[in-house]
């Protein structure tokens, strides 16, 4: 498995204490095994593991949840909308392709400890971060992405 830079490249909150980030590889160039949704149920309760390079020890595990994945829950509650409204269900199959791509979302709740890795992430501020990752793309082995500066 290779290395990759990462960065913070959009968020979306969830609530006041949840956003879904998105690791963007500052490569650009599509990672194997990354995806925005993953089909295979071996990949069920698999996760990424999360840490810091200025303090290594410290992890924090995302469990793969495509369907936060911004595009795939947008679809899923187009999807919902119009079988309630409707009684025609209307869902964008694309969004399960599953294909290999540059980035991943994560979903990370932060409660608010002052050296808490997610705490780390929250405070990143709007827009692309500064924060650079190291990710090792997922396998059948933990996926990896170290967060440092």
């Amino acid at each position: 498995m290779k290395d990759e830079k990462f960065e913070i490249t959009a968020r979306n909150n969830i609530n006041e204490n949840t956003q879904t980030f998105t690791f963007t590889a500052a490569s650009g160039k599509a990672i194997h095994n990354l995806k925005s949704w993953y089909s295979d149920p071996n990949m069920i309760g698999r996760h990424f593991l999360v840490y810091s390079s200025k303090a290594p020890r410290i992890k924090r595990q995302y469990t793969i949840c495509s369907s936060m994945n911004p595009r795939v829950k947008a679809e899923l509650i187009k999807l919902a909308d119009s079988a309630i409204k409707s009684g025609q269900p209307v869902f964008d199959s694309t969004v399960l392709l599953g294909q290999d791509q540059s980035s991943i979302d994560l979903t990370l709740k932060t409660y608010g400890v002052r050296k808490g890795l997610a705490t780390r992430i929250h405070s990143t501020g709007e827009g692309p971060s500064r924060l650079d990752a190291t990710h090792v793309a997922p396998s059948d082995e933990d996926r990896q992405v170290e967060v440092g500066e």
